[in-house]
């Protein structure tokens, strides 16, 4: 995890949901790969989180939140998600 008062990422614990704020938002890929072994479903609300690495990225559409889905990364992991979620996500395209 990262310790707000050094910005030291401290050595990670097992985890099934890693959700990255705007305070980590450098360190996105480096904390991606850190949790990699323990294969988390990773959600972030930035523009860059999808080319991190990262499988949902929330945004904001029309005053509502929906969210964007990188489909390969999703594809590459053991994490089930439903396809409706899939199919309800912004971005269409396959990654």
């Amino acid at each position: 995890y990262l310790d707000q008062s050094s910005d030291e990422i401290k050595k990670p614990k097992k985890c099934h949901l890693l959700y990255i704020d705007d305070s980590a938002l450098l360190l996105q890929k480096e904390l991606i790969k850190l949790y990699e072994p323990f294969k988390p479903l990773t959600i972030a609300d930035n523009e860059w989180f999808l080319d991190s690495g990262g499988m949902i990225n929330l945004v904001e559409v029309s005053r509502k939140i929906r969210w964007e889905v990188n489909h390969k990364v999703i594809k590459d992991t053991e994490i089930a998600i439903s396809s409706k979620v899939l199919r309800l996500a912004v971005n269409k395209e396959k990654k």
